[in-house]
């Protein structure tokens, strides 16, 4: 899989984790903060985990995302883990 593809899918799971119309998703890039820039709280975070551990069939353990921040992050993290 692509980080094209990896991207366009974690922009599709962000939209739904953020759900906010009022939000601009085209400002989104690889290098966005999901946590300052998206705003997204303990609960939003932790419904971004499970539902790219669904999505891509990998487990993401809290170490781990303790160490990552940016979209670029969850991508290497992804494209790595399959």
């Amino acid at each position: 899989m692509s980080e094209k593809e990896i991207f366009d899918k974690l922009l599709v799971i962000l939209k739904d984790v953020k759900d906010d119309e009022s939000f601009d998703y085209s400002t989104i890039t690889e290098s966005t903060n999901f946590l300052t820039e998206l705003g997204l709280d303990s609960i939003s975070l932790l419904y971004m985990v499970m539902s790219i551990q669904n999505e891509f069939g990998i487990k993401i353990k809290n170490e781990e995302l303790m160490k990552m921040s940016l979209v670029s992050d969850l991508i290497s993290y992804i494209k790595n883990a399959k």
